[in-house]
């Protein structure tokens, strides 16, 4: 039973990692593997004689994590990304284009601005 709903927690722990790309939930999974591969130290050492031991396997999770959280700034954000309407076409489309000097929020409104001083003259 309590190895039942450990095996639940990993596996919803595992979705969270995949969807919410945050560095304390990495930070998190990085202590939780080193603590359980302590855990297998105490309990289970001939495991790491196997070929795919717990060592080299949380090895490669902790390095994911860290090449992660050393990715979070540079991922793309969805502040960051302008919708423009390609009207040079029959059918009308939308292209997206990444500005990440300029947030979308500005983006709006200056378009806004703009349509008045139109509309205006």
């Amino acid at each position: 039973m309590v190895l039942s709903l450990l095996g639940c927690a990993e596996i919803v722990f595992g979705v969270v990692l995949l969807f919410v790309q945050k560095k304390s939930i990495h930070l998190v999974n990085i202590f939780v593997i080193l603590f359980l591969t302590i855990g297998v130290i105490f309990s289970h050492p001939t495991l790491f004689t196997l070929p795919f031991n717990p060592f080299s396997l949380n090895l490669l999770m902790i390095t994911g994590s860290i090449i992660i959280i050393l990715n979070l700034p540079s991922l793309p954000k969805a502040y960051r990304l302008l919708l423009k309407m390609n009207m040079s076409s029959s059918a009308p489309f939308l292209t997206i284009s990444r500005n990440p000097n300029q947030p979308m929020k500005n983006h709006c409104i200056n378009q806004q601005k703009k349509k008045k001083t139109n509309i205006m003259k």
